[in-house]
């Protein structure tokens, strides 16, 4: 819980061009809206704290995120 609660802020911050592009490349899935939401929300949410965690080790960064 420490490790997520850490990289909030970030993923707050970065997560709306990785769920956009990870909606675009399973644009071409023939699955209806509710299954592929769940699909992409699977995918990418582990997706968006790995990003936030290696955003936050740039340094500097860690000061304003």
């Amino acid at each position: 819980g420490r490790f997520l609660s850490e990289q909030s802020y970030a993923v707050y911050i970065i997560h709306i061009p990785i769920v956009v592009f990870g909606a675009y490349l399973l644009r071409s899935i023939p699955l209806e809206s509710l299954p592929k939401f769940g699909l992409v929300s699977i995918i990418l949410i582990p997706v968006c704290f790995s990003v936030a965690y290696l955003v936050r080790k740039i340094p500097f960064v860690s000061r304003i995120i």
